[in-house]
């Protein structure tokens, strides 16, 4: 499959495709056949350039990517760009993640897709947790990427903590017993990985 995918570094960090990003896009291509999504509700939170949602289009779901202001006029052209190669309709939809959800037109996807900084602050990632257990419900399945970082800058102690705060606060919301995860070692050091996770009637934490 080939897509045409705009980046526009100039106006925010996450106007590009990350390796994240693609790696998922293309972990989409090689999992899933159209007949798995044929007809699926999907949404892309903090879509970026919003190439996974598109491919998850091209498969036979129907998309929203849902990002910041600023970025939703590039998600409208990558829209536009492939639209030839779209067999389900793709809304775009800003995206605060604090703020309200409504207008996403959706109580519980049966897709929730998303690249995740695990190293960001606690704040950020509470944010993040809320807003998929507010669009997703029993039977949702979230797919997740993040990159596991080789730097210099922190001590690897620090980075493996926050890894582990990541994982127990996906433990705490969503069943981990059911989920796969694929890790893909990049060229930089770094490794990438995608973790398909099921939503439960047991995994409600944030929301009681």
């Amino acid at each position: 499959m080939t897509f045409e995918i705009q980046e526009q570094k100039e106006i925010s960090n996450r106007a590009y495709v990350s390796d994240v990003e693609e790696t998922m896009a293309q972990h989409i291509i090689d999992v899933y056949k159209p007949s798995d999504l044929k007809g699926k509700k999907v949404v892309q939170l903090g879509s970026g350039c919003g190439l996974a949602g598109i491919v998850m289009s091209r498969l036979g779901c129907t998309v929203i990517l849902a990002e910041r202001d600023e970025l939703v006029p590039l998600l409208n052209t990558n829209v536009s760009q492939n639209d030839h190669n779209l067999t389900q309709p793709i809304y775009v939809h800003p995206l605060q993640w604090n703020g309200p959800i409504d207008h996403l037109n959706c109580r519980a996807f049966d897709y929730l897709l998303i690249v995740v900084d695990i190293y960001s602050n606690d704040s950020e990632m509470e944010n993040v947790m809320h807003t998929l257990l507010q669009l997703s419900g029993n039977g949702s399945r979230l797919l997740l990427g993040y990159k596991r970082l080789v730097s210099h800058d922190y001590k690897p102690e620090f980075l493996q903590a926050k890894e582990k705060i990541f994982i127990d606060a996906l433990g705490q919301n969503f069943c981990l017993r059911q989920s796969f995860t694929r890790r893909y070692d990049m060229d930089d050091g770094n490794t990438v990985f995608i973790i398909e996770i099921l939503r439960t009637p047991f995994s409600s934490y944030l929301l009681r």
